[in-house]
């Protein structure tokens, strides 16, 4: 987006004099308005960088009161008042009200058309918005490739880091890390909590803290950190926050973080559809194991080594039953039977050993896990998976 610093290095505003507001020169400008009177200021957006002739100004209070206020809504990018024409000099209201609100105030002479200035503005803002149309659409591109190509999180995760000179990080719903991919030096990750040289911010204070829109961009000591929910279907499948420095950060980074949210999305809900599967078939020859009187174990053993689970080992059965304090409607909490089982199948996977098979049922849960089998051991871990 072009800033008003930028507008004043163009050649068509060339011999106008900053008044004041040098400290937010980096304003985006999203539209020039040029008006003569100043009365309904209502209409205005927020980036649009007004130049008026300051009809009115030198006689009407009225129209100084109402132009003291535009700059008090804080939606100005920059006001840029002529002087020559109807004013010998910008009234001190004005530059006070500017100054309080850091508001880039510029004056312009009579040598400098109205249609010189606008046309030269409105060529930039045309020539930046179709570059950034390109960039994104060759970035779509590149993030549709990497998508199809099955390379999974991780390896995903690391092209793009690479690619944006970013640290990522992938959390699940649950907030635990399922991903990252680090390139700076001061960035660490322990566990849920992400370190940014010596302060560390935990991911659910972090989403508690800001605001909670789908995404959101804030700075961070020398980074700008962007934060986004992944979602789809009204379930939240993750969250994705990422880390770049300052002087690299520029608007495309918007629109490529939000490529990225998209792509690392999909990533996540196939991550989930395979789990949904694999946790579907784990189900179905459980369900024979515990139901059947008469089971080929040989055929059962081999069926669960073509899942990846050694059934000629030791197991414990485990039935949970969840239970409401009042009558719920299991179609008015989604989230919790259509996605129990990748919660449930999540958490089993962070013991040790990992091995085991679920199966649901509306709101009941039954389980196979590997259990040690040293009697030393076996109470000790049984008790901690039930925990």
């Amino acid at each position: 987006m072009l800033t008003v610093y930028e507008a004043l290095k163009l050649p068509a505003l060339k011999g106008t004099t900053l008044i004041t507001g040098e400290k937010q020169l980096q304003n985006s400008i999203t539209w020039i308005t040029t008006i003569e009177i100043i009365e309904d200021i209502s209409r205005f957006q927020e980036g649009e960088f007004v130049v008026t002739t300051g009809y009115g100004l030198a006689k009407n209070k009225k129209f100084r009161e109402r132009l003291v206020h535009l700059i008090n809504t804080k939606l100005l990018s920059g006001l840029a008042i002529y002087t020559g024409f109807y004013l010998d000099k910008i009234p001190e209201e004005i530059i006070r009200a500017a100054k309080d609100k850091m508001l880039p105030l510029i004056e312009i002479p009579t040598t400098i058309n109205f249609s010189t200035i606008t046309k030269a503005i409105v060529e930039q803002i045309g020539n930046q918005q179709m570059r950034l149309l390109k960039e994104s659409l060759n970035i779509h591109k590149a993030m549709t490739k990497l998508a199809l190509s099955n390379h999974g999180l991780r390896e995903v995760l690391g092209k793009l880091s690479n690619l944006m000179n970013a640290s990522i990080f992938v959390f699940d719903d649950m907030e635990q890390l399922q991903a990252s991919s680090i390139v700076h030096e001061t960035v660490h990750i322990q566990e849920e909590t992400i370190v940014v040289g010596d302060e560390r911010v935990h991911l659910s204070a972090l989403l508690n803290n800001e605001p909670k829109e789908h995404s959101t961009v804030f700075p961070w000591k020398d980074f700008f950190c962007f934060y986004a929910s992944i979602e789809a279907d009204a379930f939240t499948y993750g969250y994705l926050v990422s880390l770049q420095k300052k002087d690299l950060w520029t608007d495309m980074d918007d629109i490529i973080m939000d490529h990225v949210s998209t792509l690392l999305g999909i990533e996540l809900v196939k991550q989930y559809a395979i789990e949904e599967t694999k946790v579907s078939l784990q189900g179905e020859l459980m369900e024979e194991i515990l139901q059947k009187e008469y089971l080929d174990e040989e055929k059962a053993i081999k069926r669960g080594l073509r899942l990846g689970f050694d059934l000629g080992k030791a197991h414990s059965v485990f039935y949970i039953k969840i239970e409401f304090e009042k009558e719920v409607e299991l179609n008015t909490v989604p989230d919790l039977s259509q996605h129990l089982h990748y919660i449930v199948s999540q958490t089993f996977q962070k013991n040790e050993p990992p091995t085991h098979f679920v199966n649901l049922e509306k709101m009941k849960i039954t389980a196979l896990i590997e259990t040690d089998t040293t009697e030393k051991n076996k109470e000790k871990k049984i008790t901690q998976r039930t925990c």
